[in-house]
Parts: structure tokens; C-alpha cells; sequence
């Protein structure tokens, strides 16, 4: 599951580990499926 938190510097950390171009896709990727799954599901209860 997606942990975003939001520390005292500003930084946003994404899995414990600050959003780095290596981990930016990943992050990305986890958003949109995630996203799908709920279009998915609220498309369903229709």
C-alpha cells in the first residue's frame, strides 16, 4: 500500500525512503494502479 508522509524538512518519503529519481517511477506506477482499482471498483457498483 502507498505510505505518504510528510516530514519536518519538506521532504515526501515514499516505502521509508525519500521520492529519488529511482523510486519516482515505482511510486508513480504503485499510484496508478492503484487508482485503476478504484475506478475499477466504484465502475462495479454501478
Amino acid at each position: 500500500m502507498i505510505g505518504i508522509e510528510k516530514v519536518k524538512s519538506g521532504e515526501i518519503f515514499y516505502n521509508n525512503q525519500a521520492i529519488t529519481d529511482d523510486n519516482f517511477e515505482k511510486l508513480r506506477k504503485d499510484i496508478e494502479l492503484y487508482f485503476r482499482i478504484r475506478i475499477i471498483n466504484l465502475l462495479v457498483q454501478l
